[in-house]
C-alpha cells in the first residue's frame, strides 16, 4: 500500500504541466514585484516626508527657538493622525497590553521623546546639513547600545561596514566651518536617544510577537511622548 501511495505521489508530481508550473512562477514573480515596488514606495514617501519635516524644523528653531512646543505640535499630529488611519481602516485591534509592556513602551516613549527634543535643540544652534550629517551615525549607536545593554552581537562584517560612517562623519564634522562643539553634542545625544528606542522597539517585538501592532505601538508612542512633554 505504501509503495502504491509513493507512486501516486510521484505520478501526481510528473503529471504537473509545463503550463501550470509556468502560471505558478508568474504568480511568484509578480509578488516579488509587488512587494518591491510597494517598499520603493514607501521608502520614496519616507524619504520626502523626512526632507519636508527636516527643512520645516529648521525654518522654525531660526524663527522662535521653541524646541518643545515644535516636539509637542509633532507628537500631536502624528497621534491623531494615526488614530484617524486606525479608525478608518479598521486596523485597531484592541489588544490587552500587560505591565512589562506598557513599561516597555513608556521607556520607547522617552527616549523617541528626548530624541525629537534633542534633535530640534540642535537644528536651533547648527546648521541643518551639520546635524542630519551627526544624525547620520546613528547605527553606529544602535550596535553599541545593543551590544553593551542587550549583549546582540554581530558578525565581523557588520561592525566592519561601522568604520566608513566614522571616518566619513569624522571628517565631515570636525573639518566644517559649520562645527559648534554644543550642536554636536546634542544631535549626538539625540542619535543615542534613537538607537535606544530601535532597540527596545525590536525587543518589544521579539517578546511579544503576537500583540505588537506596528501603527498601533506608534499611536501609542506620540500619545505617551504627549505625556512626558
Amino acid at each position: 500500500g505504501l509503495k502504491n501511495k509513493n507512486n501516486f505521489s510521484n505520478n501526481n508530481i510528473h503529471s504537473m504541466s509545463p503550463l501550470r508550473l509556468s502560471k505558478k512562477n508568474d504568480k511568484i514573480v509578480v509578488s516579488t514585484f509587488s512587494t518591491m515596488y510597494y517598499v520603493c514606495v514607501l521608502v520614496i514617501v519616507w524619504y520626502a516626508s523626512a526632507l519636508v519635516s527636516v527643512t520645516t524644523s529648521k525654518q522654525i528653531m531660526n524663527r522662535c527657538k521653541l524646541p518643545y512646543l515644535l516636539c509637542t505640535t509633532q507628537f500631536l499630529f502624528a497621534t491623531i493622525i494615526t488614530n484617524l488611519y486606525m479608525y478608518f481602516s479598521g486596523n485597531y485591534t484592541g489588544r490587552s497590553i500587560n505591565k512589562s509592556m506598557t513599561t516597555l513602551l513608556y521607556q520607547i516613549s522617552a527616549s523617541y521623546t528626548c530624541g525629537f527634543i534633542l534633535t530640534n535643540c540642535a537644528f536651533s544652534i547648527v546648521s541643518t546639513s551639520f546635524a542630519e550629517t551627526v544624525k547620520s551615525s546613528e547605527p553606529i549607536s544602535t550596535t553599541l547600545i545593543g551590544l553593551l545593554f542587550f549583549k546582540e552581537r554581530n558578525s565581523v562584517q557588520t561592525y566592519l561596514t561601522l568604520l566608513p560612517i566614522c571616518c566619513g562623519v569624522g571628517i565631515s564634522c570636525f573639518h566644517s566651518d559649520n562645527f559648534n562643539l554644543i550642536g554636536f553634542l546634542l544631535a549626538a545625544s539625540s542619535n543615542l536617544c534613537f538607537s535606544s528606542r530601535a532597540v527596545l522597539a525590536k525587543k518589544m517585538s521579539l517578546s511579544f510577537p503576537d500583540i505588537v501592532d506596528e501603527i498601533e505601538m506608534f499611536a501609542s508612542i506620540s500619545l505617551k511622548g504627549l505625556y512626558f512633554l
